[in-house]
């Protein structure tokens, strides 16, 4: 996937976010909650992403209960989010991890 296009995704994911809570409010609450405040977080601090996994199918129709939150960012959107939310909310997912947080 283009750099160029993740702004776009990103912004079309937004409107999603609300049915996604809906959704995974009875099955998964923490993560609809997490998506939608890291949705919003990313859009504040400028960085492009890329909802994929469960939350992703959802928008497009398909009812699947996820545990996790996927995104994809480009090189420089992870720098920047690793800048801005490392430490301030999130965290490495383990020791050494340079690509998977948690928070």
């Amino acid at each position: 996937m283009f750099a160029s296009n993740l702004h776009v995704l990103s912004k079309r994911a937004n409107p999603f976010l609300g049915a996604a809570v809906r959704l995974f409010g009875g099955k998964s609450e923490r993560v609809s909650h997490a998506m939608a405040k890291l949705a919003r977080s990313l859009d504040k601090a400028g960085i492009d992403y890329c909802v994929m996994g469960g939350n992703a199918l959802h928008a497009h129709g398909y009812e699947r209960a996820t545990t996790d939150v996927d995104v994809l960012m480009t090189p420089e959107g992870l720098s920047k989010f690793v800048e801005t939310h490392v430490g301030r909310g999130y965290a490495p997912r383990f020791k050494g991890a340079k690509t998977k947080f948690r928070n």
